[in-house]
């Protein structure tokens, strides 16, 4: 499709003709205003086919496809009224010898994580554009893998890990970068997380993947289970909050 082109803002209508993955089922996100965010297929905890991201006024934003929980194809971005505005192609990453299939290809150099990472927060991370979107991928999989008794899925609109309902980690896209938040990191004693608010998170913003400090993430997520304090109650408390541990 040409840059310039227009295509139907009608949320649903423009991937109805796309062959459906085998063994697979529709799903379909929302924004906080409870319109649709998101629509495609999935197989398993994976992202498979066609997938359409949408703007909370009904405008498409973005369209993809996976394939095995990996994005492949073009991949086009449009503008509030439809138009194309990029086309990316996605070249589809070889899997290792004997890998199983929909595992990382190659390891990852924040954590080499085969656990499957909650499929709203694929779909918030495939939502991303270039840098954003590999920085995101990047966390997930760090987290993922350092926090294995964690519940992941979106909060507040962004992708958080939980420990027994107790916010511990998560990120968001900001205007010019992806924010990494410890709701806890304020009492990790650690120079490379500024506070954040003025409860007991603290905050680290990266603008590349490759600002990511593996060791020093790997640090915070196991202070992080370590050190908590109690945000999963603070509206029972009336806003005070309790160390956990």
């Amino acid at each position: 499709m040409a840059k310039g082109t227009k295509k139907s803002a009608k949320v649903g209508t423009t991937g109805a003709a796309k062959k459906l993955p085998p063994r697979s089922r529709a799903h379909v996100l929302y924004h906080k205003d409870g319109s649709v965010w998101a629509r495609g297929r999935m197989a398993g905890d994976m992202m498979a086919g066609y997938w359409e991201w949408y703007r909370s006024d009904g405008t498409i934003m973005r369209s993809g496809s996976f394939e095995n929980g990996e994005p492949v194809g073009a991949w086009t971005t449009y503008d509030s009224q439809g138009n194309v505005v990029k086309v990316t192609n996605k070249s589809k990453r070889p899997r290792a010898t004997g890998a199983p299939r929909g595992a990382p290809a190659r390891s990852d150099p924040l954590g080499r994580s085969r656990t499957p990472v909650h499929a709203d927060i694929l779909a918030y991370n495939a939502a991303q554009s270039g840098i954003d979107k590999r920085i995101c991928d990047a966390l997930a999989k760090a987290i993922d893998r350092h926090l294995p008794d964690a519940e992941s899925r979106i909060w507040h609109g962004h992708p958080v890990w939980f420990l027994d309902g107790n916010p511990i980690a998560g990120y968001s896209k900001l205007k010019d970068c992806i924010r990494l938040l410890f709701w806890s990191g304020q009492s990790f004693d650690e120079p490379g997380l500024t506070p954040e608010g003025s409860f007991r998170a603290a905050e680290a913003r990266y603008t590349s993947e490759d600002q990511i400090p593996a060791k020093d993430l790997k640090r915070w997520l196991a202070k992080s289970i370590a050190i908590q304090w109690d945000y999963k109650n603070i509206v029972k408390r009336k806003g005070k909050l309790i160390r956990l541990k």
